[in-house]
Order: structure tokens, then C-alpha cells, then sequence
């Protein structure tokens, strides 16, 4: 049937001849997760690599993404291994915001489909701390939790206001300087610390603003973040960071 092209999703360069059978192409890659970690830092540079592997020039990334126990997590992540049982939700973020900024930035990758929307059962594995699940998800399995990857794609794909604090699983600190990492669409987000203005942080591109080193105090920090949208409504989010170790310099 001519009217409706053919297309092939690939893992494997080894034939590059086949991956020119179907009219259009799809690529299955893990980037900062399949391998080791210079693949995502260099991802922008593996796709231009292959502009020219399919019959259209052109390609989708038909699968990227990384693993996340929301569970657990880990200040300035490092890849951790595939089929280990440590998965810092923090980690699964930094590569899809990574895999993201190389996907949007290159028009002749016409489309991306993030893997997966939801953790699922895989009775083969047990990593992450999770046994008999994938948790690529961007969402649980039971669907109650939505990791922050869920919301980097939400300030990025959805219209609907969006402001969220990461890390707000992370609640038992024990640096008394700590990143804030917010995922928005709106403009000049500020932070409050414990009721006091930090001031806004410039957009640092896709929806992240960042400030750094924020100094948190023993106990109980509340950490808020405030925004306005079109109409000039107020947008806030909340969460609590508790600051326990006795090394704190405060």
C-alpha cells in the first residue's frame, strides 16, 4: 500500500543496510543509561552520526530513557548500573533533560517517544530495589506517583502552568548547601527559604532554573517556589527539606 510508508525501529548498526528497508526509521538508544556514560554526553553528536542511516535522511529516537526508584536518591548522581539495585530518581531527571535538549535541538529527528510512561511488570529483572518491574517510567506502576521527569516533559509539552520543585522525595538532607531545582514554564520563578525571598533564577533552557548552593538550616527547611502566569495568577509549589547531620557548618 503505498499511501501509508513502512517504519523500522533499530538497536543494531551491524547490517546499516537493513535500517534502509522501510520507508522511515526508528532509533531504540539509552544514552546515559545503556552503556557507558560519555553516550549521553555525546548523544547530540551519535544522532548527527546517523542522519544519513535511513532511506529519508532523517530519523526518530523511537526509544530513550532511564531507570528511577522514586525512593531513592543521590546529590550530584552518577550513572548507576543498569541491573544494580540503586536507581536515584535524580539520575533518571538528568538524562532525559540531556536527551531531551540533543532531540529538540536537531530537525531531522522528527519525533521522540520517551520509554515509558509507567513503570511495568518484567519478571525477568530485579533492580532498582524493585523486583519483577522496569521502571523506566515516568510514572509508578500503581500509577500513584509521578516521578520529576513526568513534570520536565509536562513545563515542556503541556501548555497548563507548571511549577515543581525536584527532589522533593529527598527530604533527609545532610549537606547544609543544597541545589534547588525547579521544572517550569513559566517566567522568573522566585525561591523562598523558611519565608525568605532567595530572589529568581534566569531559565537555564527547557524549562530548568537552578539555584545553587542554597544554605539550609538544621530541622526543618520549607522550600517554596513562586510564579505568575498569562492571567497574572499566582503559582506556588511546597515542599520540606530536613537538614540532619551534625557535620552542618551553621
Amino acid at each position: 500500500d503505498p499511501t501509508r510508508p513502512t517504519i523500522g525501529a533499530t538497536d543494531r548498526e551491524k547490517y546499516p543496510q537493513m535500517n534502509r528497508i522501510p520507508d522511515l526509521l526508528g532509533w531504540n538508544i539509552y544514552p546515559g543509561w545503556y552503556g557507558g556514560s560519555k553516550s549521553l554526553e555525546n548523544f547530540g553528536t551519535w544522532l548527527d552520526q546517523r542522519r544519513y542511516a535511513s532511506r529519508s535522511g532523517g530519523f526518530c529516537v523511537s526509544e530513550y530513557g532511564a531507570g528511577a526508584n522514586p525512593a531513592q536518591h543521590e546529590e550530584n548522581a552518577r550513572q548507576p548500573k543498569t541491573n544494580g539495585q540503586w536507581h536515584p530518581e535524580e539520575w533518571q531527571a538528568h538524562v532525559h533533560e540531556t536527551d531531551w535538549a540533543a532531540i529538540k535541538s536537531r530537525s531531522f529527528v522528527w519525533g521522540s517517544f520517551a520509554w515509558n510512561m509507567f513503570d511495568f511488570s518484567s519478571s525477568g529483572r530485579h533492580e532498582g530495589d524493585i523486583p519483577a518491574i522496569n521502571d523506566k517510567g515516568l510514572v509508578t506502576i500503581d500509577r500513584q506517583i509521578k516521578k520529576d521527569a513526568f513534570y520536565f516533559y509536562k513545563a515542556n509539552w503541556s501548555d497548563e502552568p507548571t511549577l515543581y520543585i525536584t527532589g522533593r522525595r529527598f527530604t533527609d538532607r545532610t549537606n547544609n548547601l543544597a541545589d534547588v531545582k525547579v521544572y517550569s514554564n513559566l517566567p522568573k520563578p522566585t525561591l523562598w527559604l523558611n519565608g525568605i525571598s532567595i530572589g529568581s533564577s534566569d531559565n537555564r533552557g527547557a524549562g530548568v532554573f537552578i539555584w545553587k548552593s542554597i544554605s539550609l538550616i538544621p530541622g526543618e527547611n520549607q522550600i517554596e517556589v513562586r510564579a505568575y502566569d498569562k492571567e497574572h495568577h499566582e503559582i506556588t509549589d511546597k515542599c520540606i527539606w530536613k537538614l540532619t547531620s551534625s557535620n552542618s557548618s551553621l
